[in-house]
């Protein structure tokens, strides 16, 4: 079998079982999942068995108690031209589905062995008041906080790759407000409004550039934990970097025009922070920081 036949099979497999009423359903039962008081991320535990894990995430990261290290340089080839991308609003957050070769979409480098493929991302966010980033730095914690999640290329499905501890990389990027509009948000916005009703989705009128979002020239810090929504899986390596973006007032009302499926405004959609529980956190500074 050749390796690109294998890639584009695993692309259609990753991409049915990620949409979020199968992956949601198949592996964890937990289609009900939304931001509210009674199926949102504080039920976790109670709804997932693997949320009670010693490996959860998000998590409260201390600089001075980071280890830091050198790592090869984090590399990633994201051919914007390549690749299709979809808005969906999946009930709890809005959520940017990704299609294309796995040569389009690569990831490696870092703390990372071996290659991973973006297949989504997501947001976290608060209200006005209230900061949304699902992990904090010195307890300080952002507007929120946008998650790249790859697979790990030696797992043809996301159910195989939840069950290995390198099976997911997911990169967090914080975000505040400022002045000025995010240019590549604002591709998302364009169409955010067919997509204010959970289940609703549209393609994007213009690709966003993945690579402009995410601060790759920054530090950043590194730890092994799990997936901050059902099925909480301990199968990730997080990559969480230090230097946040900056939103719009607009963008971030945008992302608060969202509705779950009851109706009910989609905002401060972010889990409580996790114990460390003895796990190493490492700080990869970047040599121009």
């Amino acid at each position: 079998m050749s390796l690109s036949f294998l890639y584009s099979t695993c692309s259609i497999q990753i991409h049915q079982i990620f949409k979020i009423s199968k992956f949601h359903t198949k592996l964890s039962g937990m289609a009900d999942w939304d931001d509210s008081v009674t199926k949102g991320p504080d039920t976790c535990t109670l709804k997932c068995p693997k949320a009670a894990g010693k490996r959860k995430s998000p998590i409260d990261i201390s600089p001075n108690h980071a280890c830091e290290v050198m790592l090869p340089e984090l590399q990633t080839k994201y051919n914007t031209e390549k690749i299709k991308q979809k808005l969906q609003n999946v009930g709890y957050c809005w959520k940017v589905v990704t299609e294309g070769k796995y040569n389009d979409l690569a990831l490696w480098g870092g703390p990372l062995q071996g290659q991973y493929k973006l297949l989504q991302y997501h947001c976290h966010w608060g209200d006005n008041k209230t900061k949304g980033s699902e992990h904090a730095i010195d307890g300080q914690k952002y507007q929120g906080e946008i998650h790249f999640v790859h697979i790990n290329n030696r797992y043809c499905s996301v159910d195989k790759a939840l069950r290995h501890s390198d099976g997911l990389c997911v990169l967090g990027v914080f975000f505040n407000l400022g002045c000025k509009a995010n240019p590549e948000i604002a591709k998302i916005i364009d169409v955010m409004n067919k997509c204010e009703a959970k289940g609703a989705e549209a393609k994007l009128e213009r690709n966003v550039d993945i690579s402009q979002i995410i601060p790759f020239s920054g530090s950043y810090y590194t730890y092994s934990g799990s997936l901050t929504t059902p099925p909480c899986s301990e199968c990730t390596t997080w990559i969480v970097f230090e230097d946040p973006i900056q939103i719009s007032q607009d963008q971030l009302d945008a992302f608060n025009s969202l509705k779950d499926g009851t109706g009910k405004i989609i905002t401060n959609n972010f889990r409580p922070l996790m114990p460390l529980e003895g796990r190493e956190v490492r700080l990869v500074r970047n040599s121009n920081h």
